[in-house]
C-alpha cells in the first residue's frame, strides 16, 4: 500500500550512511528502504492473518 511506501522512503531519507568499501551511501538509502517495506508489509500481512488483531488493522485502514 501507498503508507507503506511512503513509510519506507521516509526511513531511507532518514537514514545517515557513508561511503565506504562496503557499500555507497545510496545503496544502504536503498536497502534501508527495501527492508523497511518487506518489514511493514509482512507485519500486515501477519495481522491480515492472526485472528483479532487482523481485525484492529483493517478497521484502521479504513
Amino acid at each position: 500500500p501507498e503508507v507503506i511506501a511512503g513509510a519506507a522512503r521516509l526511513a531511507a531519507e532518514a537514514t545517515r550512511t557513508i561511503d565506504d568499501i562496503r557499500g555507497s551511501a545510496a545503496y544502504r538509502r536503498l536497502v534501508t528502504e527495501v527492508m523497511v517495506r518487506r518489514i511493514l508489509e509482512g507485519i500486515m500481512e501477519w495481522g491480515l492473518w492472526s485472528g483479532d488483531y487482523g481485525v484492529g488493522i483493517m478497521e484502521c485502514r479504513g
